[in-house]
């Protein structure tokens, strides 16, 4: 399974300056993003915060919406190690995706900014931009359609099924992100999320499960040890 990975030069988007002259041009375009918006920032206004030449941005980067990919992706290559590893620790899947949800939640708060900026604003930066997205909302859903191999039929369902649940997780996390200014507690929406990824694998009961254990897995989550 794919985690996350460096853009490649191919796609647009591969820095040509080395990584280390690029983190505060990262960090400058997160915050101005989510302060002001994708479609108000520019590129002047993301080297005069990051503190760096023009020239600097116009080595690695053609445009504002390659920095943007480029940024995505490196959120994503921190992201996905650690989502993927928590889901390999089990056995079965709705272990491994409660586990996968629950690093999710770990990862969105105490990574607020990089959240907002990779859910709310990647539909305004372009098609290039989109295509980064996409690619990293299939990785997810590589994992919930997991669950078709402890079905008694696998090929009762397609991976329609899985697109379907990662758009209303997707969908509910955006909701959540729109609605608050302040960091989403991203944990106590985990037993919404596992209701509605477990449902059309194991049915209503078995999501219903996961509703319940709610509380016990939030304080074993605050413990550390989810």
């Amino acid at each position: 399974m794919a985690t996350g990975t460096q853009p490649s030069p191919d796609d647009g988007t591969a820095p040509a300056e080395p990584r280390s002259e690029l983190g505060p041009i990262r960090t400058a375009l997160i915050d101005l993003v989510v302060e002001k918006g994708y479609e108000e920032v520019t590129i002047e206004m993301v080297v005069r915060r990051a503190g760096v030449a023009r020239s600097t941005f116009d080595l690695a980067f053609p445009d504002l919406e390659s920095c943007v990919g480029w940024a995505h992706e490196q959120i994503a290559g921190e992201f996905d190690p650690t989502v993927l590893a928590a889901f390999h620790e089990h056995s079965h899947w709705r272990d491994s995706i409660r586990a996968a949800a629950y690093a999710t939640a770990r990862f969105i708060e105490e990574h607020p900014d990089e959240i907002r900026f990779g859910v709310t604003e990647m539909f305004l930066a372009g098609p290039m931009a989109q295509v980064v997205r996409e690619r990293h909302v299939e990785r997810m859903v590589d994992l919930i359609d997991a669950a078709r191999a402890e079905l008694d039929d696998p090929d009762s369902m397609d991976r329609s099924v899985a697109e379907g649940v990662m758009g209303a997780i997707y969908n509910k996390i955006t909701a959540q992100l729109h609605r608050q200014s302040a960091p989403l507690a991203a944990a106590d929406v985990v037993p919404d999320m596992m209701y509605i990824a477990v449902g059309p694998y194991f049915g209503q009961g078995a999501a219903r499960e996961e509703l319940r254990r709610g509380p016990e897995d939030r304080q074993a989550y605050e413990q550390g040890e989810l």
